[in-house]
């Protein structure tokens, strides 16, 4: 590992994915710590769901039982909810952009901005809902919060 903490995640990363390479993608994701496996089939499911637990055993990683959660049809997995319909943004978070309070100033609206780029992929239509937002944020443009930008 390259010296220093700064870099522990990315090495942590990089030989997580050595570990999986060949799951990677096929029916794995990776995010440091968090391990998914995706299946399409009960089929796939039998045949791939052992083989995690025993590439982490094969590589002396051990996964923790009571943090796992084995045949469920959605799961919560790094701030989503996962399931054969796609992602979704979990309640608190969609909660947080309704409550967000009304920006007062360019900075304020760029924390907003950034806040909802992040989850833009669970945001139907998200370039076309946020650009009356953005075209506030041209120099010399007045920050007036019309009824087309508050929607």
């Amino acid at each position: 590992m390259p010296f220093g903490l700064t870099n522990a995640p990315a090495s942590f990363q990089n030989l997580l994915n050595d570990i999986f390479s060949d799951f990677l993608d096929l029916f794995v994701v990776v995010n440091l710590d968090d391990i998914m496996g995706f299946y399409r089939s009960p089929k796939e499911q039998v045949k791939h769901v052992a083989s995690v637990p025993q590439r982490l055993r094969d590589n002396n990683f051990f996964s923790k039982a009571s943090k796992c959660v084995f045949h469920a049809s959605s799961v919560e997995y790094l701030g989503y909810l996962v399931s054969s319909e796609g992602l979704k943004m979990d309640s608190p978070k969609a909660q947080q952009i309704f409550n967000w309070p009304q920006p007062k100033n360019i900075k304020a609206l760029q924390s907003f901005l950034g806040f909802a780029n992040f989850h833009h992929c669970v945001i139907k239509t998200y370039s076309k809902t946020i650009s009356d937002l953005t075209s506030l944020l041209k120099k010399d443009s007045p920050l007036i919060f019309n009824e087309e930008a508050l929607s």
